[in-house]
């Protein structure tokens, strides 16, 4: 072989060897981009099951329930030793109190710890803040994580509507943490209903307490109060009414008629005609009586009443209030305490009272109506127009034509909320009830009304809405499918179970039996399962199935359901994956 074919040869060779080693770099790069992809996708799956988990176990569950339910089922999926959620005190120092905490799957009692030098300060400044190992050593100040072993820390804050950050949500390991960026994902999501439902046990505290104050303020003023639901003949005193009538609160069951039998025998019929007139179409009866407690005693109560109707002008139920006025009817000196008691209930239980001459426009507004918007008593004149300026823009022209045509023709009660401007620039929602009164010669030109701050309760109202429409969203996002069986039907199913079960819309299957979607060979499994989960036998049922589609195929599925209620009914809570 000559040196000229030998040099063609080896270079022949050598394009040959590197043409091997780019199809085999190529290939290489093809299996580590699809090893990549089966790797994310398995994280994926993985993240799901675990929303999934924990989505599941705390569906039914809200208010008290709820975050120890959360807390336990977060330590157990993700696998850490301990969970928290924990909400901001911010006096004398700000520190952190713990609404539910657990320790190896189990709660512990609750408690409390300053913010200063924790890794809970820091992660209150982040959307997320994780220390996967060491934090004893970033945190050597902080002895609770030496106390429980910590080795790995991760925290997520709750945020309120509008921003505000009213607490935390925590998981801690003894050992270093692990797919942090999992956690961080889970967590976002979980702190989102979290913080929700964290503003809501805020507001309720906040409303016990105002209930607390108001019977307080009740028991002082000697006011007590009654409902009366017509249609069942259920009827509720409050604890104040039951001293009025001489018992101890809870000692008797009440009814309509231990209300008229307890009224003194010459006054019986005009009480009794003062509330049917009302019934009848009155709306309102506002009546003086004599009273007669179980040992002799008479006393004299001021009663003022209104009638509730349902869509069919029906009397569905009635309030009243109670006012022992006894100590007024002996003399005016001992009367001036009685007002101030009663002065006293208006502030605490934040009503304000306000009066409105139609023929002068004259107004007047109580103390406690201008103290409600942050003002001292000289700071607003008298005057409709005051009432008027201190309506939000928006709400000026309805409230002021409300006003208008109650006047013009005054049926039923004058009831309507509006906005009105605190001194502190902030607005508030106001409730305003009013009815005419009589003058001595028998003319209805004055119009007596209250002012309640119901500013609380819209916004309980508006995160209970925005809480549900982030959990709809949820479900309707989730890539598992989700259902809803009520009395045997299906009255619920997400876009995904639509999918799944080979059905384009979800009227489809709505209303259906829940039993034409599963195999046979399991019907006897799922009633059985059933019957456990609505009799409270089991909080959370987990199974593998088969489903049978709108075309009559068959789908294998993992099952997870629980019990919730569904307009008022108990219900079927499930999410089921295809596990083909």
């Amino acid at each position: 072989m000559s040196p000229t074919s030998h040099l063609r040869e080896l270079d022949l060779l050598r394009k040959q060897v590197a043409d091997l080693t780019r199809e085999l770099r190529d290939r290489d790069q093809i299996f580590r981009e699809r090893t990549s992809e089966i790797d994310e996708l398995q994280d994926l799956r993985e993240r799901s099951n675990m929303l999934r988990a924990i989505v599941t176990s705390t569906a039914g569950e809200t208010g008290e329930n709820y975050f120890p339910t959360l807390v336990c089922h977060l330590s157990a999926v993700l696998g850490v030793q301990y969970a928290l959620v924990g909400e901001i005190q911010q006096s004398p120092i700000r520190k952190i109190r713990t609404v539910a905490a657990s320790a190896g799957g189990s709660l512990v009692d609750n408690f409390e710890y300053p913010l200063m030098n924790t890794p809970c300060e820091t992660a209150l400044g982040q959307s997320f803040a994780c220390f996967e190992r060491d934090v004893r050593t970033v945190f050597p100040l902080f002895g609770r994580l030496a106390q429980l072993g910590v080795e790995g820390y991760c925290g997520v804050p709750l945020r309120a509507k509008g921003g505000a950050v009213i607490g935390l949500l925590v998981l801690m390991d003894t050992k270093p943490l692990r797919n942090t960026e999992r956690l961080k994902s889970l967590m976002a999501v979980i702190a989102s209903r979290a913080g929700a439902e964290l503003q809501r046990r805020q507001a309720e505290a906040k409303l016990n307490q105002q209930q607390g104050h108001l019977r307080e303020a009740q028991a002082l003023a000697h006011l007590g109060s009654w409902d009366w639901d017509i249609n069942s003949g259920i009827v509720q005193w409050s604890e104040e009414l039951f001293r009025i009538f001489g018992y101890e609160p809870g000692s008797i069951v009440v009814t309509y008629d231990t209300f008229v039998a307890a009224v003194h025998r010459d006054d019986r019929d005009r009480v009794v005609k003062a509330i049917n007139d009302a019934l009848a179409g009155g709306g309102v009866y506002d009546v003086e009586c004599r009273i007669v407690r179980p040992h002799g005693e008479i006393r004299v109560i001021y009663c003022r009443g209104e009638v509730v109707r349902g869509t069919n002008d029906r009397p569905d139920s009635m309030s009243s209030s109670v006012l022992d006025i006894t100590e007024r009817k002996q003399g005016w000196e001992e009367l001036r305490p009685s007002q101030d008691q009663l002065r006293q209930a208006l502030h605490a239980s934040s009503t304000g009272l306000w009066s409105w001459n139609i023929e002068t426009n004259e107004v007047v507004f109580s103390e406690e109506w201008k103290q409600q918007l942050g003002y001292e008593q000289t700071e607003i004149p008298d005057l409709f127009e005051s009432w008027m300026m201190l309506l939000h823009p928006d709400d000026r022209k309805g409230a002021s034509a409300y006003a208008q045509r109650y006047v013009n023709a005054p049926e039923g009660d004058y009831r309507q909320a509006f906005r009105m401007r605190h001194k502190n620039g902030a607005y508030r929602w106001i409730e305003a009830r009013a009815s005419f009164v009589s003058e001595v010669d028998g003319r209805r030109i004055r119009l007596l009304g209250s002012h309640t701050d119901i500013t609380d309760r819209k916004q309980m109202e508006q995160t209970i809405r925005e809480s549900e429409e982030r959990y709809r969203t949820l479900v309707e996002l989730s890539p598992s499918g989700v259902f809803v069986v009520c009395e045997g039907r299906i009255v619920y199913v997400n876009r995904t179970g639509t999918l799944l079960m080979g059905a384009q819309d979800p009227q489809e299957i709505l209303d259906r039996p829940t039993f034409e979607f599963i195999h046979p060979d399991y019907h006897h499994e799922v009633r059985e399962s059933v019957k456990r989960l609505l009799g409270g036998g089991v909080s959370v049922h987990s199974a593998e199935r088969v489903y049978v589609r709108m075309d009559g195929t068959t789908i294998p599925v993992q099952v997870e359901a629980g019990r919730i209620m569904w307009d008022g009914k108990p219900a079927i809570l499930g999410m089921f994956a295809d596990i083909t």
